[in-house]
């Protein structure tokens, strides 16, 4: 048993913690994501949607509507931090 709280106690330590997103990438999403008129607080959110929202921003579609589409699809799906 005592085997047994030491490897539960040993897996706890661990696991990785999340990590917040660089103060870097939260500000460069933050400013291109408001010339696509969304009002929002990238700071807000964890690492993965910032991460998915700086992609859909490097994408290569030009089309404002589309791309403005396919932000706010995963600013409704975002988890936050």
């Amino acid at each position: 048993m005592r085997y047994a709280a030491l490897f539960v106690l040993a897996l706890a330590a661990a696991a990785p913690a999340a990590a917040d997103p660089s103060p870097q990438l939260v500000a460069l999403v933050q400013q291109r994501i408001e010339r696509y008129g969304l009002d929002v607080d990238v700071s807000l959110f964890d690492t993965a949607t910032v991460a998915r929202l700086y992609g859909i921003l490097n994408e290569n579609d030009d089309d404002y509507f589309r791309k403005r589409q396919k932000l706010k699809t995963a600013l409704r799906n975002a988890t936050d931090r």
